[in-house]
């Protein structure tokens, strides 16, 4: 039974991709709401709220920009926060063992009133920056995966002579 649930569960994501491939939205748009979404699911402390506001902004389908959203949730940024850690050390010439030895006892003595204190920025801001980089690149690669899958796609399933889909607005 387990194994028809799994199966189940597959066959709804493929349908539900494919149901992104095969709308009227350009591969552009499609790859863009992707790109956001994973942006904003790398970066802490962004999420559903913020993708509904910037798929306004932006003039994305907003459920596009939540899967992406969902696609790389907070887990994957516990992940990659060593990795956010040193990229945040380097480009702020500071040494990273000392920075993660901060981030810990920020973590570990945590409270309201060390939000205010000058010291908590200089450890978060490395930080954060080192996310805001990770999730970039990230978006940046999602972005030209997606649009190649779109594009082979739509190039397969119409053919080389219907070359509006790709282009549709």
């Amino acid at each position: 039974m387990n194994n028809l649930n799994q199966s189940n569960k597959k066959k709804g994501l493929l349908k539900n991709f494919l149901s992104i491939l095969n709308s009227n939205l350009s591969a552009t748009k499609i790859s863009f709401a992707i790109a956001i979404g994973i942006f904003l699911g790398i970066l802490p402390g962004t999420g559903p709220m913020a993708g509904i506001f910037l798929s306004y902004i932006f003039g994305l389908n907003y459920l596009i920009v939540l899967s992406g959203i969902i696609l790389t949730n907070t887990w994957l940024s516990i992940i990659f926060l060593f990795l956010a850690i040193k990229i945040g050390a380097y480009l702020f010439s500071l040494d990273w063992n000392n920075l993660y030895q901060d981030w810990i006892m920020i973590i570990k003595n945590f409270s309201l009133s060390n939000l205010f204190k000058f010291s908590f920025y200089k450890i978060i801001l490395p930080i954060i920056c080192g996310y805001v980089i990770i999730s970039l690149i990230a978006a940046l690669i999602s972005y030209f995966i997606v649009f190649f899958i779109t594009y082979i796609y739509r190039l397969y399933r119409y053919g080389i002579k219907s070359r509006a889909k790709f282009s549709r607005q």
